[in-house]
This record gives structure tokens, sequence and C-alpha cells, in this order.
């Protein structure tokens, strides 16, 4: 007797948000690098003919998110705070400020907007900015980037 399988939903990539603690940055045209990768240990015992292999360090790609320029200024502040820590908060020079590292999640919405699944990310900071690029001669949106690394992330269904 055959086994009957569920349906499997597959989410459309264009249909997500970004939340950041304590920011008010949603909307972007892009989001990428939610990727996890775990080294492999190899070693040998004597009389062995293959390598035993175990889990190792685990590492996480930097989080890209790209947005078109607007007055908005939330990227710019929180790169502003992690660049020049002692003139925003005065804790003297190279001492951190608790507010640097934040928590975030991007948001898989379904259909109907509603959060079918959710990427937490910890502890993430700027790594990079980028203000766009300038051509007189383009008709494109200029488009707003921060890389943010970040110490791990999760996947998380939504249960229904």
């Amino acid at each position: 007797m055959a086994t009957l399988g569920r349906v499997r939903q597959c989410y459309s990539k264009f249909n997500f948000r970004v939340k950041i603690q304590g920011l008010n940055v949603a909307e972007f045209s892009q989001c990428s690098g939610i990727k996890a990768t775990i080294d492999v240990m190899e070693y040998r015992e004597g009389g062995a003919l293959a390598a035993y292999k175990e889990a190792g360090l685990i590492s996480y790609e930097n989080l890209t998110l790209e947005r078109g320029m607007s007055d908005d200024e939330d990227f710019i502040d929180w790169v502003r705070l992690t660049i020049d820590m002692q003139a925003a908060n005065g804790y003297g020079a190279g001492a951190l400020s608790p507010d640097y590292k934040k928590d975030g999640a991007i948001q898989q919405l379904d259909r109907d907007k509603s959060i079918a699944m959710t990427f937490p990310f910890y502890d993430a900071f700027p790594a990079e900015w980028s203000g766009g690029d300038y051509d007189a001669n383009s008709s494109e949106w200029n488009i707003e980037s921060l890389v943010l690394a970040y110490r791990w992330a999760d996947r998380r269904g939504i249960p229904g």
C-alpha cells in the first residue's frame, strides 16, 4: 500500500521582512548570508584504513542587507555607534557600548503576509556599510547596503 506524503509548502523569495532590535529597518530589497558551516576534523588511529571524522568549529557567513537609499538614518547611526563608541557613549577609547550588538530576525512571509518561519540571528554588528554608487547616466535606484557579522543564527518554523 502506498504511503501518502504531505504537500510541502514552498515560499516566495521576495516575501520577507527583517527586524533588528531597536531599529526601524524592515523594508529591504535583498537579504543574503543565512549560512552555517561546520568544519570537519579528520584523524587517524593506528591500523585504520579510513580517517575518523568529527564535527569541528561552526562559522556563520556575514548577512548582507540591501535597500533603496532614503533619508532614514538607522543604518548609519548604528555604523557610527560601532565605529566611534567613545564619542557616542563616553565609555572611553576602545570600550564597547552595550548597544553596539543587536539581535534580529529575517521573517519568511506566507501569501497572506503571516509569518511562515523565522531565521533569528544574535549579537550582530555592522561590519561594512555602502552608500551606493552614483552614475549621472543611470535611471536606477541608489542601493544602500549593510553587512552584518553575527555570532549565530537559527531557523524556526511557526507551529500550526
